[in-house]
């Protein structure tokens, strides 16, 4: 099995993770109403976005070896690498906020009363803003690097121009819907940004997977 066909996997594996997250995460309602039986559900479904972190980013790095063999390509594939892994960190911590900490502090609320209770209750709310805030740097930051890769592919043409028009629409676009405020970070709002991603991601896994041997030459 060829070095790109591994790297192509890997993208494909954490883009179909990450789509199996998103379909199965609870809201903040959700868990709050049933915590019991929600919270297993949220650390599941976390566990493995935080397994499939690594192996994400262990695909992009094959994708900037290949972006980055030559031409004006390297910088924009390089600063694509660098934006993501900003990225994988605050995806990171936004993952560990909503998936280990919340259920932590919703179960507390539920079994208590009180002073003790509204202390919860505010640091319930405030996890959750700290996972809006990292979400809403993950999703700039990825749409940068999609946009970056996007713009190498288009520049020297190692994988088919169609999967460069598609990054970089959905690069601009997600870029465009958190700056001006029109999306809302919610389990929908980020949930349509992981797909479209991993609709992209999918692809170029595919044509990493298909690309021949000797189009893998060390960039990196």
């Amino acid at each position: 099995m060829k070095r790109d066909a591994i790297y192509g996997s890997a993208l494909i594996a954490s883009a179909l993770s990450g789509l199996v997250t998103m379909s199965m995460h609870p809201t903040g309602n959700q868990l709050l109403a049933d915590v019991q039986h929600v919270a297993p559900i949220g650390l599941a479904v976390h566990a493995l976005a935080l397994v499939a972190l690594p192996v994400s980013f262990f695909g992009t790095i094959g994708l900037t070896r290949l972006l980055g063999a030559d031409g004006d390509a390297p910088l924009a594939a390089l600063a694509g690498l660098v934006a993501y892994g900003m990225a994988q960190i605050a995806v990171m911590i936004a993952a560990v906020a909503s998936g280990l900490l919340a259920p932590a502090l919703a179960a507390h609320m539920v079994a208590t009363t009180g002073a003790e209770h509204d202390v919860a209750a505010a640091l319930f709310s405030y996890t959750g803003a700290i996972n809006q805030a990292f979400a809403k740097v993950y999703v700039i930051a990825s749409s940068a690097a999609i946009l970056l890769w996007s713009c190498a592919i288009l520049a020297h043409g190692r994988l088919s121009r169609a999967a460069g028009m598609l990054g970089a629409l959905v690069g601009v676009l997600a870029l465009l819907a958190v700056t001006i405020g029109h999306l809302r970070l919610d389990v929908h709002g980020f949930g349509a940004v992981v797909l479209s991603q991993g609709i992209w991601m999918i692809t170029v896994g595919v044509l990493l997977a298909r690309s021949a041997p000797e189009q893998a030459q060390a960039g990196l």
